[in-house]
């Protein structure tokens, strides 16, 4: 839990010193405010993301899984396409 390989399983732990320090994962605060956020049966999925997925992620992802191309080939232009694809769907709602 210290070094942040683990999510902790109780809110307490979670939300301790131990846990919210500053080593990585950096984004530990939106992890928390996610699973604070979710209920049972939610996924944080919204209704475009099939599409997003299949059209945007998976082909970048697939390059960089592959090999054939490396994160910082690949992800400037994805996070451009994703920002486009979620602007042109009305995001943030």
């Amino acid at each position: 839990t210290e070094r942040g390989e683990i999510f902790p399983a109780l809110q307490s732990v979670a939300n301790s010193p131990t846990f919210m320090t500053d080593q990585p994962p950096a984004n530990k605060q939106g992890i928390l405010d996610e699973a604070a956020a979710s209920g049972i049966g939610s996924f944080g999925y919204f209704p475009e993301w099939d599409e997003l997925d299949g059209s945007i992620l998976q082909p970048a992802m697939d390059l960089i899984w592959a090999g054939e191309a490396t994160p910082a080939e690949e992800l400037p232009a994805l996070c451009e396409q994703v920002n486009q694809f979620l602007t042109d769907n009305g995001f943030p709602k």
